[in-house]
Protein backbone atom coordinates (compact mmCIF):
# COMPACT_ATOMS: atom_id res chain seq x y z
CA UNK A 1 0.00 0.00 0.00
CA UNK A 2 1.35 3.10 -0.97
CA UNK A 3 0.11 5.20 1.80
CA UNK A 4 1.27 2.93 3.99
CA UNK A 5 5.26 3.35 2.81
CA UNK A 6 5.19 6.53 2.01
CA UNK A 7 3.33 9.18 4.69
CA UNK A 8 3.18 5.52 7.23
CA UNK A 9 -0.96 5.38 6.96
CA UNK A 10 -2.01 2.52 9.50
CA UNK A 11 -4.37 0.62 8.74
CA UNK A 12 -5.23 -0.91 11.86
CA UNK A 13 -6.37 2.58 13.06
CA UNK A 14 -9.51 2.12 10.57
CA UNK A 15 -10.68 -1.47 12.16
CA UNK A 16 -13.54 -0.04 13.93
CA UNK A 17 -14.81 2.02 10.77
CA UNK A 18 -17.63 0.67 8.14
CA UNK A 19 -15.78 -1.02 5.46
CA UNK A 20 -17.09 1.29 2.95
CA UNK A 21 -15.87 4.22 4.59
CA UNK A 22 -12.43 2.89 5.69
CA UNK A 23 -11.84 1.88 1.74
CA UNK A 24 -12.48 5.40 0.86
CA UNK A 25 -9.82 6.85 3.16
CA UNK A 26 -7.38 4.00 1.94
CA UNK A 27 -8.22 5.54 -1.92
CA UNK A 28 -8.06 8.66 -1.00
CA UNK A 29 -4.68 8.36 1.03
CA UNK A 30 -3.16 6.25 -1.81
CA UNK A 31 -3.88 8.94 -4.01
CA UNK A 32 -2.15 11.36 -2.20
CA UNK A 33 0.63 9.30 -2.04
CA UNK A 34 1.31 8.47 -5.57
CA UNK A 35 0.81 12.42 -6.08
CA UNK A 36 4.05 12.81 -3.63
CA UNK A 37 5.91 9.71 -5.18
CA UNK A 38 5.30 11.94 -8.72
CA UNK A 39 6.82 15.16 -7.60
CA UNK A 40 9.66 13.03 -5.87
CA UNK A 41 10.79 11.47 -9.34
CA UNK A 42 10.87 14.79 -10.74
CA UNK A 43 13.23 15.45 -7.98
CA UNK A 44 15.61 12.32 -8.50
CA UNK A 45 15.46 12.80 -12.44
CA UNK A 46 16.01 16.34 -12.55
CA UNK A 47 18.88 15.67 -9.91
CA UNK A 48 20.43 13.10 -12.07
CA UNK A 49 20.91 15.87 -14.91
CA UNK A 50 22.04 18.31 -12.78
CA UNK A 51 24.67 16.48 -11.44
CA UNK A 52 25.64 14.35 -14.45
CA UNK A 53 26.21 18.28 -15.89
CA UNK A 54 28.61 19.10 -13.25
CA UNK A 55 30.19 15.93 -12.30
CA UNK A 56 29.49 13.69 -16.06
CA UNK A 57 29.69 10.53 -13.53
CA UNK A 58 26.43 8.46 -13.98
CA UNK A 59 27.15 6.63 -10.27
CA UNK A 60 28.16 9.81 -8.46
CA UNK A 61 24.93 11.13 -10.62
CA UNK A 62 22.80 8.82 -9.32
CA UNK A 63 23.89 8.67 -5.73
CA UNK A 64 23.15 12.70 -5.79
CA UNK A 65 19.47 11.92 -7.23
CA UNK A 66 19.03 8.86 -4.52
CA UNK A 67 19.94 11.67 -1.91
CA UNK A 68 18.03 14.73 -2.90
CA UNK A 69 14.44 12.21 -3.32
CA UNK A 70 15.33 11.08 -0.05
CA UNK A 71 15.47 14.56 1.21
CA UNK A 72 11.93 15.64 -0.62
CA UNK A 73 10.65 12.30 0.42
CA UNK A 74 10.92 13.62 3.87
CA UNK A 75 10.08 16.55 3.51
CA UNK A 76 7.14 15.99 2.06
CA UNK A 77 6.09 13.72 4.48
CA UNK A 78 6.71 16.65 7.11
CA UNK A 79 4.54 18.82 5.40
CA UNK A 80 1.39 16.73 5.31
CA UNK A 81 2.22 15.11 9.11
CA UNK A 82 2.09 18.43 10.48
CA UNK A 83 -0.97 18.97 8.19
CA UNK A 84 -2.99 16.09 9.57
CA UNK A 85 -2.96 17.07 13.32
CA UNK A 86 -6.80 16.57 13.83
CA UNK A 87 -6.73 20.81 14.71
CA UNK A 88 -9.24 21.45 12.41
CA UNK A 89 -11.63 18.56 14.30
CA UNK A 90 -13.73 19.57 17.60
CA UNK A 91 -11.72 16.23 18.54
CA UNK A 92 -8.60 17.95 18.13
CA UNK A 93 -9.66 20.85 20.94
CA UNK A 94 -10.65 17.85 23.74
CA UNK A 95 -7.38 16.39 22.99
CA UNK A 96 -5.24 19.68 23.92
CA UNK A 97 -7.63 20.66 26.97
CA UNK A 98 -5.98 18.60 29.73
CA UNK A 99 -8.02 20.10 32.53
CA UNK A 100 -11.23 18.05 31.34
CA UNK A 101 -9.62 14.70 31.51
CA UNK A 102 -7.58 15.67 34.99
CA UNK A 103 -11.42 16.26 36.12
CA UNK A 104 -12.80 13.66 34.16
CA UNK A 105 -9.97 10.93 35.99
CA UNK A 106 -9.86 12.76 39.51
CA UNK A 107 -12.01 10.23 40.93
CA UNK A 108 -9.59 7.04 40.37
CA UNK A 109 -7.61 6.15 43.40
CA UNK A 110 -4.12 5.68 41.06
CA UNK A 111 -2.05 4.14 43.72
CA UNK A 112 -4.84 1.12 44.59
CA UNK A 113 -5.72 1.07 40.85
CA UNK A 114 -3.80 -1.70 38.70
CA UNK A 115 -2.54 -0.44 35.21
CA UNK A 116 -5.11 -2.74 33.47
CA UNK A 117 -7.70 -0.58 35.13
CA UNK A 118 -6.43 2.37 34.36
CA UNK A 119 -6.13 1.51 30.73
CA UNK A 120 -9.99 0.29 30.91
CA UNK A 121 -11.46 3.56 32.09
CA UNK A 122 -9.28 5.21 29.51
CA UNK A 123 -10.53 3.03 26.59
CA UNK A 124 -14.59 3.86 28.11
CA UNK A 125 -13.99 7.44 27.53
CA UNK A 126 -12.09 7.27 24.17
CA UNK A 127 -15.30 5.06 22.93
CA UNK A 128 -17.62 7.59 24.28
CA UNK A 129 -15.76 10.52 22.40
CA UNK A 130 -16.04 8.30 19.21
CA UNK A 131 -19.89 7.96 19.16
CA UNK A 132 -20.62 11.47 20.55
CA UNK A 133 -21.85 14.01 17.43
CA UNK A 134 -20.83 16.94 19.45
CA UNK A 135 -17.00 15.98 19.06
CA UNK A 136 -17.02 15.27 15.07
CA UNK A 137 -17.84 18.62 14.21
CA UNK A 138 -15.24 20.44 12.02
CA UNK A 139 -13.39 23.72 12.71
CA UNK A 140 -13.61 26.07 10.25
CA UNK A 141 -11.39 28.59 12.53
CA UNK A 142 -8.61 30.49 11.18
CA UNK A 143 -5.73 31.12 12.92
CA UNK A 144 -2.56 33.40 12.57
CA UNK A 145 -0.26 30.34 13.64
CA UNK A 146 -1.88 27.67 10.73
CA UNK A 147 -1.77 29.86 8.60
CA UNK A 148 2.31 31.36 9.18
CA UNK A 149 2.66 27.73 8.94
CA UNK A 150 0.63 27.01 5.21
CA UNK A 151 2.76 30.18 4.15
CA UNK A 152 6.03 28.94 4.67
CA UNK A 153 5.21 25.30 3.20
CA UNK A 154 4.23 27.68 0.39
CA UNK A 155 7.43 29.39 -0.32
CA UNK A 156 9.15 26.46 0.27
CA UNK A 157 7.36 23.85 -2.19
CA UNK A 158 7.79 26.80 -4.42
CA UNK A 159 11.51 27.05 -4.44
CA UNK A 160 11.48 23.65 -4.79
CA UNK A 161 9.66 23.31 -7.99
CA UNK A 162 11.63 25.92 -9.71
CA UNK A 163 14.75 24.33 -9.06
CA UNK A 164 14.05 20.97 -9.98
CA UNK A 165 11.62 22.02 -13.47
CA UNK A 166 14.77 24.13 -14.63
CA UNK A 167 16.80 20.67 -14.50
CA UNK A 168 13.55 18.72 -16.31
CA UNK A 169 13.82 21.62 -18.96
CA UNK A 170 17.34 20.96 -19.90
CA UNK A 171 16.72 17.54 -20.60
CA UNK A 172 13.60 18.01 -22.48
CA UNK A 173 15.44 20.88 -24.90
CA UNK A 174 19.02 19.48 -24.06
CA UNK A 175 19.39 18.85 -28.32
CA UNK A 176 18.68 22.67 -28.65
CA UNK A 177 20.67 23.45 -26.09
CA UNK A 178 23.47 21.82 -27.62
CA UNK A 179 23.15 23.30 -30.77
CA UNK A 180 23.83 26.76 -29.66
CA UNK A 181 26.82 25.51 -27.54
CA UNK A 182 28.26 24.31 -30.62
CA UNK A 183 27.84 27.17 -32.39
CA UNK A 184 29.18 29.33 -29.41
CA UNK A 185 31.97 26.98 -29.22
CA UNK A 186 33.16 27.57 -33.07
CA UNK A 187 32.63 30.94 -32.89
CA UNK A 188 34.89 30.97 -30.21
CA UNK A 189 37.71 28.81 -31.90
CA UNK A 190 37.60 31.19 -34.52
CA UNK A 191 38.18 34.17 -32.36
CA UNK A 192 40.96 34.53 -30.50
CA UNK A 193 39.87 37.32 -28.20
CA UNK A 194 37.35 34.63 -26.11
CA UNK A 195 40.24 32.25 -25.38
CA UNK A 196 39.06 32.44 -21.54
CA UNK A 197 35.99 30.70 -22.71
CA UNK A 198 37.67 27.65 -24.28
CA UNK A 199 37.59 26.12 -20.18
CA UNK A 200 34.02 25.50 -20.55
CA UNK A 201 34.28 23.68 -23.95
CA UNK A 202 35.95 20.02 -23.45
CA UNK A 203 37.15 18.26 -26.57
CA UNK A 204 35.25 14.99 -27.27
CA UNK A 205 32.31 16.22 -25.96
CA UNK A 206 30.10 14.60 -28.42
CA UNK A 207 29.14 11.71 -25.82
CA UNK A 208 28.18 14.07 -22.70
CA UNK A 209 24.89 14.47 -21.89
CA UNK A 210 25.65 18.36 -22.88
CA UNK A 211 28.31 19.89 -24.94
CA UNK A 212 29.56 22.21 -21.75
CA UNK A 213 29.97 21.67 -18.31
CA UNK A 214 28.89 25.07 -17.20
CA UNK A 215 25.51 24.84 -15.38
CA UNK A 216 24.82 28.52 -15.54
CA UNK A 217 25.51 29.13 -19.27
CA UNK A 218 22.94 26.08 -19.98
CA UNK A 219 20.32 28.00 -18.02
CA UNK A 220 21.07 30.86 -19.43
CA UNK A 221 20.80 29.10 -22.86
CA UNK A 222 17.18 27.51 -21.95
CA UNK A 223 16.37 31.21 -20.69
CA UNK A 224 16.82 32.75 -23.69
CA UNK A 225 15.86 30.26 -25.81
CA UNK A 226 12.04 29.17 -24.18
CA UNK A 227 11.20 33.10 -23.08
CA UNK A 228 8.18 33.72 -21.36
CA UNK A 229 7.05 30.17 -22.27
CA UNK A 230 9.70 29.00 -19.62
CA UNK A 231 7.03 30.89 -17.10
CA UNK A 232 4.05 28.71 -17.91
CA UNK A 233 6.18 25.12 -17.77
CA UNK A 234 7.79 26.03 -14.16
CA UNK A 235 3.64 26.86 -13.06
CA UNK A 236 2.81 23.80 -14.52
CA UNK A 237 5.78 22.05 -12.63
CA UNK A 238 4.40 23.89 -9.46
CA UNK A 239 0.99 22.72 -9.65
CA UNK A 240 2.00 19.32 -9.41
CA UNK A 241 4.48 20.10 -6.70
CA UNK A 242 1.88 21.89 -4.45
CA UNK A 243 -1.24 19.34 -5.36
CA UNK A 244 -0.30 17.32 -2.34
CA UNK A 245 -0.10 20.02 0.18
CA UNK A 246 -3.34 21.93 -1.44
CA UNK A 247 -5.65 18.05 -1.30
CA UNK A 248 -4.17 17.65 2.43
CA UNK A 249 -5.55 21.07 3.88
CA UNK A 250 -8.85 21.09 1.14
CA UNK A 251 -9.92 18.10 1.28
CA UNK A 252 -12.39 16.75 4.18
CA UNK A 253 -11.65 13.35 3.52
CA UNK A 254 -8.36 13.72 4.83
CA UNK A 255 -7.63 16.64 7.05
CA UNK A 256 -11.22 15.39 8.93
CA UNK A 257 -12.16 11.88 7.74
CA UNK A 258 -12.02 9.07 9.90
CA UNK A 259 -8.62 7.90 9.58
CA UNK A 260 -7.69 11.33 11.49
CA UNK A 261 -10.81 10.27 14.00
CA UNK A 262 -9.81 7.38 15.13
CA UNK A 263 -5.69 8.33 15.24
CA UNK A 264 -6.47 11.83 17.75
CA UNK A 265 -8.54 8.59 19.68
CA UNK A 266 -5.63 6.75 19.76
CA UNK A 267 -3.61 9.85 20.77
CA UNK A 268 -6.02 10.67 23.55
CA UNK A 269 -5.30 7.13 24.66
CA UNK A 270 -2.01 6.93 24.73
CA UNK A 271 -1.21 10.53 26.56
CA UNK A 272 -3.96 9.62 29.13
CA UNK A 273 -2.52 6.41 30.16
CA UNK A 274 1.36 7.37 30.13
CA UNK A 275 -0.20 10.51 32.46
CA UNK A 276 -2.08 8.95 34.83
CA UNK A 277 0.45 5.52 35.30
CA UNK A 278 3.28 8.22 35.85
CA UNK A 279 1.66 10.14 38.27
CA UNK A 280 0.58 6.73 39.79
CA UNK A 281 4.15 5.95 40.35
CA UNK A 282 4.81 9.12 41.33
CA UNK A 283 2.77 9.00 44.07
CA UNK A 284 3.97 5.43 45.33
CA UNK A 285 7.39 6.81 45.40
CA UNK A 286 6.48 10.07 47.31
CA UNK A 287 4.73 7.67 49.99
CA UNK A 288 7.50 5.59 50.34
CA UNK A 289 10.15 8.13 50.70
CA UNK A 290 7.26 10.00 53.17
CA UNK A 291 7.54 6.61 55.38
CA UNK A 292 11.63 6.18 55.22
CA UNK A 293 11.69 9.78 56.03
CA UNK A 294 9.33 9.09 59.17
CA UNK A 295 11.05 6.09 59.93
CA UNK A 296 14.63 7.72 60.12
CA UNK A 297 13.14 10.36 62.91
Amino acid sequence: MAAFHLIGFDKDLLAKVPKDISKRQLFVYNVLSIMIWVVILICVFSSIIYAQLIFDNLIISISVALFMGFIIHNLYKLFVITTLNGSKIELGKVQKNKESFNETFSKIDLENTSDEAIALEIYKLKEILRVIPEYQKIDNERNGNRLLTLSIKIIIIAIISFVFSTGLELFIFKSKINEVVVEIKNRINDNESLYHWKPFFKENSENRLFRTSSLLLNINILNLGLGNSKYLFDILILLVFMMPLYLATTSKEIYAGAYIKELVLKEIYINNYHNLTTEKYCKSLNRVNDNLITKSM
